[in-house]
């Protein structure tokens, strides 16, 4: 619900996206998260994984001398700089080398609490309109929550490690997640990647298109509608001048088509894993 002030015209209620900036309030709830980190540390009374997760901050993200390195507290307040006052590239430099360097962090409470972290940053982002969402460990122009679910959702059913889908689903969020040079294109083609991938492992099949035609055999229980679709999708990014063929002619894609494709491609993604692992089971 808007605010009173909102509603009763003392302020401008929030009507544009963020993108290019985030405003003092988004700031203040970003830091306001990660000041929860700090308790997190004080709470289990490991100063050790403290010193060692802020140590390689200090190090490897601001590229800081390892001698000159200030007290714990000290190298908190620059990552309270970093977010509070610094440019908007910055603060969001800064949110995803905070969380892949809790990543590091070798005790049996952080992998709960880097969720915890994403999970409140994300809340606030959604709050304030802002046009990016953590997943995967990084920032992702994403404008809705269910958005982001969606590719989070199939970045766990794929499964970290060896797994093709999930390194394909992983480089195509990348590719789309560079502020500076983003790759639509490839990004797209990751993300069919790793319908193909996820196709071809349950059916045995040598291409996508002969994979998605053969579901049905491999116990797959899709409409022939979902089918056709799915066939189309492959066709157009096939076809002599498609994406997958890298034909410089080939219509601009943009954010707006790279992130339809990647929730389209993450959606049926999860959907393949959980119709396979279904199947199995009742087969066991």
């Amino acid at each position: 619900m808007a605010r009173f002030s909102e509603r009763y015209g003392y302020v401008e209620p929030r009507t544009l996206i963020q993108r290019d900036d985030l405003d003092v309030e988004t700031r203040m709830d970003v830091w306001n998260v990660l000041v929860l980190l700090q308790t997190a540390f004080s709470d289990h009374e490991d100063e050790e994984a403290e010193e060692f997760m802020l140590e390689l901050l200090w190090v490897s993200h601001y590229r800081r001398a390892r001698d000159e390195a200030p007290s714990t507290v000290g190298i908190w307040r620059t990552i309270k700089s970093s977010i509070l006052e610094k440019s908007f590239f910055h603060c969001m430099d800064t949110i995803e080398a905070v969380l892949e360097r809790l990543n590091a962090v070798d005790r049996a409470w952080a992998p709960n609490w880097e969720h915890v972290i994403v999970e409140a940053i994300n809340g606030r982002f959604e709050r304030n309109l802002v046009g990016y969402r953590l997943s995967g460990g990084q920032l992702v122009p994403f404008d809705r929550q269910e958005e982001m679910a969606a590719v989070a959702d199939a970045l766990d059913a794929a499964g970290p490690g060896s797994s093709a889908a999930h390194e394909h689903l992983r480089q195509s969020l990348a590719l789309l997640a560079n502020r500076e040079r983003p790759d639509y294109r490839n990004s797209i083609k990751e993300a069919i990647s790793a319908v193909e991938s996820v196709a071809r492992s349950i059916t045995g099949a040598s291409t996508l298109g002969t994979a998605i035609k053969a579901l049905p055999g491999a116990g797959m229980p899709m409409h022939r509608a979902l089918l056709s679709a799915w066939s189309s999708m492959y066709g157009w990014t096939s076809d002599a001048g498609g994406l997958r063929h890298g034909n410089e002619e080939i219509s601009h894609a943009d954010q707006a088509l790279a992130k339809y494709v990647l929730v389209t491609c993450s959606a049926f993604v999860t959907l393949l894993l959980d119709a396979s692992r279904k199947g199995e089971a009742q087969t066991a």
